[in-house]
């Protein structure tokens, strides 16, 4: 397997490990909050009353923006790879320039890793407040603490 196949198989892992956030956590909550009567007990967790959202828009943010903002950028980039793999193009030059591409969403990263304990104590918060919530988020930590090494996984020496 060369390094670009390697590049390539790695950001397919990234991108559907991202999915996963999205598909098990943000896309359910999110649906939920939409289904839910406005009224709310404060702090806006979910409790085990079947009239409570799951959690407030601006918890929802504070919890997935980051994460789904990163799927966006490697989306793309893993679009972009894969044109380089059916296309006529050098993999090798091309694949760094891929890279490039991600390189200009650093300020994406900066704030998914700046802002992931402030995101992992808002999660804590939230399944202290309610054990349907805790059960719901039974996988969290892992979901949301793998994206953070992503690019130490590649050996740019």
């Amino acid at each position: 397997m060369t390094d670009f196949d390697t590049l390539v198989r790695g950001e397919e892992a990234f991108v559907a490990h991202l999915k996963a956030v999205r598909t098990v956590y943000a896309e359910p909550i999110r649906a939920m909050m939409q289904a839910a009567p406005r009224g709310m007990r404060s702090g806006g967790y979910l409790d085990d009353s079947s009239d409570a959202r799951p959690m407030t828009t601006i918890t929802y943010r504070k919890v997935f923006s980051d994460a789904l903002s990163l799927l966006k950028v490697h989306e793309c980039v893993l679009e972009k790879l894969h044109e380089v793999e059916r296309g006529p193009h050098d993999p090798n030059s091309s694949g760094g320039m891929c890279l490039a591409e991600v390189a200009r969403e650093e300020r994406v990263y900066r704030s998914y890793v700046q802002g992931l304990p402030s995101t992992l104590r808002t999660i804590a918060e939230c399944c202290s407040e309610s054990a349907t919530f805790r059960a719901f988020f039974t996988r969290s930590r892992e979901l949301f603490v793998v994206p953070t090494p992503r690019l130490s996984t590649y050996d740019f020496a």
